[in-house]
C-alpha cells in the first residue's frame, strides 16, 4: 500500500517535513517501507514475509553466542513436539508420499560408492524443512527453514562417513513409518532421538577438531 504524500502527512500529523522524512528513513532501514522514486514513486508499505523473519533469527543464531546445545533444546521443543503433532494432524497423503520420495533419494545418496556429503546434507535439510511445511502453518515452516539453514556451519564437526549417512537415513525411515501409522508419539520420540544424535555427533567431532 502507498502512504499519503509528505505534504498530506504533514497536515495529518502536524509534523514538519523534516520529521516526516526522518521517519521514512528509519522505517525504510527497518524494512517496513520501500521508497520509490519517479512519477509513480512514493513511500510504500512492504509486505513482511517469512523470509524477513528467517533472516532476523539467523542473525541472532550467528552473532549472539547461540550454541549447538541451545539449538538442540529448541529443536527438541519445536521439531520434536509441536511440528510432529501438527504435521500428523494436517499432512495429506500426498505430503506423506512426497516425504517418502525425498527419503528414497536420501537412501540412494547413502548407498553411492562415491558418496556426496554436501548433496546428502542438503537433501536431509529439505526433509526437515518439509516437516515444517506439513504443519500447514507458515510460522513453523519459516522456523524450520531458519534453524536448518543456520546450523550448517556446525555440521563441519560431524564425522562425514557413509556409516553416518546410513544411520541418518534409517532414522528417517522410522519417522516416516510413524507418520504413515498416524503415530504422533512415535514420530516425536524418533525425531527427538535423531536431534539428540546430531548434537552428540557434533560434540564428538568438535572435541577431536
Amino acid at each position: 500500500d502507498k502512504l499519503p504524500s509528505e505534504r498530506q502527512l504533514e497536515e495529518i500529523f502536524g509534523a514538519s517535513r523534516g520529521t516526516i522524512r526522518q521517519s521514512f528513513r528509519i522505517l525504510e532501514q527497518k524494512g517496513v517501507l520501500e521508497i520509490r522514486t519517479g512519477v509513480q514513486g512514493g513511500a510504500f508499505v512492504r509486505e513482511i514475509t517469512s523470509d524477513e523473519i528467517s533472516k532476523s533469527i539467523a542473525l541472532l543464531i550467528r552473532f549472539n553466542h547461540v550454541t549447538p546445545d541451545h539449538i538442540a533444546k529448541f529443536r527438541e521443543g519445536i521439531e520434536g513436539s509441536l511440528i510432529p503433532q501438527l504435521a500428523a494432524q494436517n499432512a495429506s497423503s500426498e505430503d506423506i508420499r512426497h516425504l517418502k520420495d525425498m527419503h528414497e533419494r536420501l537412501l540412494e545418496l547413502s548407498r553411492q560408492e562415491k558418496f556426496n556429503w554436501e548433496e546428502f546434507d542438503s537433501q536431509e535439510a529439505q526433509m526437515h524443512i518439509f516437516l515444517g511445511k506439513m504443519t500447514q502453518n507458515p510460522l513453523y515452516e519459516a522456523l524450520s527453514a531458519t534453524i536448518i539453514d543456520s546450523i550448517g556451519h556446525f555440521a563441519v564437526f560431524i564425522d562425514r562417513t557413509q556409516a553416518v549417512m546410513v544411520e541418518v537415513a534409517s532414522d528417517w525411515q522410522r519417522i516416516i513409518e510413524c507418520f504413515e501409522k498416524n503415530d504422533t508419539v512415535g514420530a516425536e520420540e524418533n525425531i527427538r532421538f535423531h536431534i539428540n544424535k546430531w548434537i552428540e555427533m557434533y560434540k564428538r567431532g568438535s572435541k577431536n577438531a
